[in-house]
């Protein structure tokens, strides 16, 4: 017997609290990424390299999640789901502070080559 060695998948959608009409975006993410960790990051570092007052868009953080880390895009599902899998960019921002900041944004779990390049067209302010 072989073991089935295909990651476990889920889907999100990735939001923001103030999105003007619905800009929502659904990726599928392997059950062993971390998907609010690494959209704290690309938001934080985005900061970093482009303004403390840029956002980033939710297709840019979709694209980003797909190009690098590992997920799929993925479509909305086609029954209304009462428990979304939400990443709202918005409360990843916020509710990222002190130490778990400084884990994030400073540890080397999440870089990639190339991220700075294809976010820096993928942000509003």
């Amino acid at each position: 017997m072989t073991e089935n060695t295909t990651p476990r998948m889920h889907v999100h959608v990735i939001e923001h609290r103030y999105d003007i009409g619905d800009r929502s975006i659904f990726v599928s993410v392997p059950e062993s990424v971390p998907i609010h960790e690494i959209a704290a990051y690309m938001q934080y570092k985005a900061e970093e390299w482009f303004g403390e007052s840029v956002g980033l868009e939710n297709t840019g953080v979709a694209e980003a999640l797909v190009r690098f880390y590992g997920c799929l895009a993925a479509e909305p599902p086609k029954r209304n789901i009462a428990q979304k899998r939400i990443v709202d960019m918005y409360w990843v921002r916020e509710d990222m502070a002190g130490d778990e900041y400084r884990r994030v944004v400073d540890g080397d779990l999440h870089p990639r080559d190339g991220l700075r390049e294809f976010l820096s067209t993928r942000y509003w302010k």
